[in-house]
């Protein structure tokens, strides 16, 4: 197994990414299951809640969960949480 220390820029370049091989020499790579796109350079994000900053929370459910009993479960643990957490600002 190979190993790449370049970084990719390309479409093309992931797309040719091998992700199985058999004991024949067959290969799939990830253009053949897919469509290889590239997103956003920067994934960072800034929240917001009423126009005060906040912190986003990025919660992914499991496949087969459920959608809804997922989202009532996630804000649980949040709301026990100090309201007031955050320093007062400098005036």
């Amino acid at each position: 197994m190979s190993r790449r220390s370049v970084r990719l820029v390309d479409p093309s370049q992931f797309a040719d990414i091998i992700i199985k091989s058999d004991n024949e020499g067959r290969v799939t790579r990830v253009g053949d299951v897919g469509r290889v796109e590239l997103g956003a350079v920067d994934y960072g994000a800034n929240g917001y809640k009423d126009h005060e900053r906040s912190v986003p929370i990025l919660i992914y459910r499991r496949p087969g969960s459920n959608e809804l009993a997922t989202g009532v479960r996630s804000g649980r643990p949040w709301s026990s949480c100090p309201r007031t957490s955050r320093p007062a600002s400098p005036t």
